[in-house]
Parts: structure tokens; sequence; C-alpha cells
């Protein structure tokens, strides 16, 4: 049984933290994708579809903007922007949807790029941060289309999501954007602070 997003991953009220974000707001093509995908996202054991302006893949959340400063987080970027001007990000497919933990997700392959992006920041944040950097967990680089409620019927959301066929989306990420972000459900919201030039 799948356990409501944002119930199982509640934040404080008004709690704004930082994170690190590969955003669409300069690939139109993930509108298009989103509107293919929102008629198999109409399940009563979903909240709403994302909408694209929202869709987001997530590298890693720091920590709260209370805890660590806007200066501690430009060090951080700095050290990032030196470090990842050998990495080579290529074009990246969004594509083979899957119900994980109840949410609908787009696998991003190939995923050793993102991997060594995501090794980078957490590296980064460690020296910088020290004991306040996140405890980080498994890295899967993939697109949330949409989050669940309380639901035990994860079998029928993937069995709807069977009866479309959405063709993979490809994109260039070409930025790394630091973010303040804040939890409005049924989607997350975020203000840019910093982007960095990806290769």
């Amino acid at each position: 049984m799948a356990v409501d997003f944002f119930k199982k991953h509640a934040w404080e009220p008004n709690e704004v933290d930082w994170h690190f974000l590969i955003i669409f707001d300069r690939q139109p093509q993930i509108e298009g994708l989103a509107k293919a995908y929102q008629p198999l996202l109409l399940h009563p054991g979903l909240h709403p579809a994302i909408p694209a302006q929202w869709l987001h893949l997530t590298l890693l959340r720091v920590g709260s903007v209370d805890v660590i400063s806007e200066v501690e987080m430009n060090t951080v970027c700095q050290k990032i922007q030196q470090n990842v001007a050998d990495l080579v990000i290529p074009e990246l497919a969004l594509g083979s949807p899957w119900v994980w933990s109840g949410s609908v997700c787009l696998r991003a392959t190939p995923e050793a790029s993102l991997k060594a992006l995501f090794e980078t920041i957490v590296t980064a944040t460690t020296e910088v941060l020290g004991d306040k950097a996140s405890k980080t967990e498994p890295f899967t680089p993939h697109v949330t289309l949409a989050y669940p409620k309380d639901t035990n019927d994860e079998a029928g959301i993937e069995k709807q999501l069977k009866q479309g066929s959405v063709e993979p989306m490809t994109f260039q990420p070409t930025e790394l954007c630091l973010v303040k972000q804040r939890q409005t459900p049924p989607y997350y919201q975020w203000e840019v602070k910093r982007r960095i030039p990806l290769s």
C-alpha cells in the first residue's frame, strides 16, 4: 500500500530548503510530454499531475535555509563549478514510466553521467558544510509525474499507464540549478538562486 507522499514526507510549516535540481524552464518539449501523460495519471490513488513548469530532476536536497546560509551555498556552488568542467553530460532520455512507492516516475538515462554529477555535488557540500551536509541516499535519476495518495491500487495505476504509449523525450541538460524549494502539495515550487553551466 502506498502512503500519501505529503504525509510520509511532510515538511515543517513554511519550511524552505536548498536543493540542486535540473529543471526544464528552457526545455519547451517537456510541455508536450506532460500533456501526453496527463490522461494516464487520472487515477483516484494519485494526486493531480505535476504541472510542466514544476517538473524537475532532483540531484540533492541539501537542507534548510534556516540552518545553511546563502554564503555557504555560494561557496558550495563555486566548488561544483570548478569540478563540473571535466564532466560531459550527454543528451538524456526521459522514458520507461514506473510506479515507485506509489509515485509515477520516468527514468532518466543514461544514468552514469548523472551519478557522476551527483557525486560531485555531494563532495562539495560535504567539504563546505561538514556536519550540516545532508545524509545522502542511493541516487536513482528520475522525474516524478504525480505523487501518490493513500492507496492500495498501485497495480491499477501500473495497468492504466500501460493503456497509453508515450515516446521518450530527449533533452540536453545545460545547467544545474541551486533553488530555494517549498512543499506546495500536490507538488513543489522553487525560486532559482544560481545556475551552474554544464558542458
